[in-house]
């Protein structure tokens, strides 16, 4: 009775602990893509999504333009361009350069696109911050946790690791170069390598906890700061697309104030205008009738 007791007694303590472990430890992923929906008078508009500029050598730019693009299409505000269709629209029109190193882009209409969302990535780290020591069965799965061990041995569900990924992100308009919104996600966060659902590969990098990670994982941890990001930029993005779209100058690139068929800057016309001598209308940004010649009155 006293032997059944005590391995009574052990059972409850180690199932207890497995408890704690997953009670305290939250799914960051449950939190992603949740977006309040637009406003009822939003217009959407055409965006394609550009690589990422990976500044920390992890290679993962692709990655997170594949990212960016579900997020855009799951906030129901655009009309995403595939990306793959992109890079083709770039290439036919000779735009492969559109977005430079500095991640601006030049101003130059992108038939097909209206928008682009153009970033970098400035940080992406794990690193291992504590691994709790206790009885495991001898490194044997327990029953109803499922494989709990990383590809190197690493138990994740006893591994707390530190995650730190930052990314600069603009929407910008790709004829006036103007920039919709823009804003940055510099997030930390400590858990249990298990609540990531994270498979460790191996350690190295920056320093000796540095960890590395499969491709899924680094894939995870980017949707969480592409998504912070782009929940920043959404009340400047719904207060664009939800007034009038003004007419641009074709010269100058201004925003031209409603009502007025001249740009207040340049004095570009910007509009259909009717010529004052024979009536004809006239090509926007033209100073002469083509018509009769005569030449436009700026207004």
């Amino acid at each position: 009775m006293r032997v059944l007791t005590l391995g009574l007694c052990a059972a409850m303590l180690i199932g207890c602990g497995s408890t704690t472990s997953e009670t305290y430890s939250r799914d960051p992923m449950t939190e992603i893509a949740n977006y309040p929906p637009p406003p009822p008078d939003y217009k959407r508009v055409r965006v394609g999504i550009a690589e990422f500029d990976d500044k920390t050598g992890s290679e993962i730019g692709e990655q997170a333009g594949v990212q960016m693009e579900t997020l855009a299409h799951r906030s129901k505000r655009f009309n995403v361009i595939d990306r793959t269709q992109l890079k083709t629209l770039l290439n036919e029109q000779g735009l492969e350069g559109i977005v430079d190193p500095a991640e601006l882009a030049k101003p130059g209409r992108v038939r097909g696109v209206d928008y682009l969302f153009v970033g970098a990535i400035t940080n992406f780290r794990v690193k291992t911050v504590k691994q709790k020591k206790g009885f495991d069965l001898g490194g044997l799965p327990i029953p109803g946790r499922g494989n709990r061990f990383s590809a190197v041995g690493v138990d994740t569900s006893k591994t707390t690791v530190e995650t730190q990924v930052g990314v600069d992100i603009k929407l910008v308009n790709t004829t006036t170069g103007e920039i919709v919104a823009k804003d940055f996600g510099e997030v930390i966060r400590q858990d249990l390598a298990s609540a990531w659902g994270m498979r460790i590969l191996g350690s190295g990098g920056q320093a000796s906890n540095d960890l590395k990670i499969d491709e899924d994982s680094k894939g995870k941890i980017l949707r969480w700061a592409l998504d912070e990001s782009l929940k920043k930029m959404l009340p400047d993005i719904d207060e664009r697309f939800s007034r009038e779209e003004l007419p641009v100058c074709p010269k100058c690139k201004t925003e031209v104030a409603a009502g007025k068929k001249f740009c207040q800057k340049c004095g570009t016309s910007v509009g259909p205008v009717a010529c004052a001598e024979c009536g004809a209308e006239m090509e926007p940004g033209s100073g002469f009738c083509g018509s009769c010649g005569v030449k436009v009155e700026k207004k």
